[in-house]
């Protein structure tokens, strides 16, 4: 896991993500996420949305940083870095 996507982790927390809307957002698996936010205390409180709502902004699964989607063009998953 790399630095920014730490920080992502713990933005979206404070946003009140779940450990799984956030995992998949970031493209990791959601024991990693749970893991981080525990050892870091940004764990044990409730998300305050649902598992239908996601973040606004999508995240490279490889390195994390933020993608910027094209519309009309297929979604992307990875920033080609």
């Amino acid at each position: 896991m790399t630095g920014e996507q730490k920080n992502q982790i713990a933005d979206l927390r404070a946003k009140g993500f779940g450990y799984a809307t956030i995992a998949q957002a970031l493209g990791l698996p959601k024991s990693t996420v749970t893991s981080h936010c525990q050892r870091n205390k940004l764990g044990g409180i409730k998300a305050n949305h649902s598992t239908t709502v996601t973040p606004d902004k999508e995240y490279c699964k490889h390195c994390g940083k933020e993608l910027i989607q094209i519309s009309g063009k297929k979604k992307l998953k990875f920033c080609n870095q």
